[in-house]
């Protein structure tokens, strides 16, 4: 399945986005992160930084290189959102 790890992403955080969606999305950038949405509530495991086994945060963060949708991941508000604090050439934010 090609897009294998980004369906299981999706499934494991219960982020309901369609896959053909975020492809067409993609399509755009080559090495971006995309805030997709800014949730009300905080999402995954609490804890201590170096504790954590999963992403968690009020932001969905899709990571695209070379035009193909890598993962998608949950990502604190308080964290920065730059292009060097995510390793992307650019970071593009839908959720405003």
């Amino acid at each position: 399945m090609k897009y294998r790890h980004i369906t299981e992403r999706l499934a494991e955080r219960n982020i309901s986005i369609d896959i053909d969606k975020l492809c067409a999305i993609t399509a755009y950038y080559e090495n971006a992160a995309i805030i997709l949405m800014k949730q009300s509530q905080h999402h995954g495991q609490e804890g201590a930084y170096r504790t954590r086994t999963e992403s968690n945060g009020d932001l969905v963060v899709l990571i695209v290189r070379h035009h193909y949708p890598v993962t998608v991941m949950y990502r604190r508000s308080n964290q920065p959102a730059t292009a060097e604090a995510m390793r992307v050439n650019q970071v593009i934010d839908l959720a405003q």
